[in-house]
């Protein structure tokens, strides 16, 4: 069975994952392909709760981080038997929250559930990670961001893939694909530290490929420097390819500045 995570998580998402888990045969291999932000607590726990069962029933279960596993999408990896982490990905871990309203005590009480469910989340990493609860708590509380390479390191993946670039067929097509990736990132309702990371992902997961049509098109000829130097009109006249290409080739500070002017077109 492929399951792919690449939404909020929330009831219709998991729903539908769950009811697809409950026909499966006894021992069926899964495969979980995550890429998103988290969402709903709830509904990420009983995705949880049916990988278990079904990792119980003999499924060995593998997941791809391909993108970002943040928030409850980082806890719903943690219940595969295997974690695997693009090496582009990025793997974030925070407390629970909450937006509720109350009377001072009934705040206190809220504040003092959602401590005590980041407990139990904690206590899900550590298993995983085989670090201390409280080791992990910190990191929770401080919203920590790992690479790759960290997140392997820190024991909550078991190894880095190097994603193949299956893009589509035709250059125009692929030229949509980017367009896509491009605009997931820049609506993307991660943080602005988070979405910015994932703008970046969108680019390194396809320049490579797209690379290799640069000579069909002026546009993967144009360099960071030649676009920097166009007035600013020019600039967002140009295609997103063109400029997440020259991104993926200019100098720290000329990405810098192009990634900005991505966001704001």
């Amino acid at each position: 069975m492929h399951i792919t995570l690449n939404d909020v998580i929330h009831q219709t998402l998991t729903d539908r994952v769950i009811d697809g888990l409950s026909n499966i045969n006894r021992g069926e291999e899964i495969t979980l392909d995550i890429d998103s932000p988290g969402g709903s607590v709830r509904h990420g726990y009983k995705l949880v709760k049916a990988l278990r069962k079904a990792s119980a029933n003999g499924s060995k279960i593998t997941a791809n981080i391909t993108g970002t596993a943040a928030s409850m999408a980082s806890i719903i990896a943690m219940a595969a038997d295997k974690v695997r982490i693009e090496k582009s990905a990025v793997f974030m871990i925070h407390d629970a929250s909450i937006s509720l309203g109350g009377n001072p005590a009934e705040l206190r009480e809220l504040a003092s559930i959602v401590d005590e469910l980041s407990n139990d989340l904690a206590d899900i990493y550590s298993a995983r990670s085989k670090k201390p609860v409280g080791e992990v708590r910190n990191m929770m509380k401080a919203t920590t961001y790992f690479t790759a390479e960290e997140a392997v390191k820190h024991g909550f993946a078991d190894e880095v893939f190097e994603a193949s670039a299956q893009l589509p067929e035709t250059l125009l097509e692929r030229i949509a694909a980017l367009e896509k990736e491009v605009s997931n990132a820049k609506t993307s309702t991660l943080p602005p530290a988070s979405a910015a990371r994932r703008l970046e992902i969108a680019a390194r997961k396809t320049a490579q490929a797209l690379t290799k049509d640069r000579a069909a098109t002026k546009y993967f000829g144009t360099t960071a420097t030649e676009i920097l130097a166009l007035p600013e009109d020019e600039q967002r006249k140009l295609p997103a390819a063109t400029l997440i290409t020259a991104a993926r080739f200019g100098t720290t500070a000329e990405a810098a500045k192009i990634n900005q002017l991505l966001k704001s077109n």
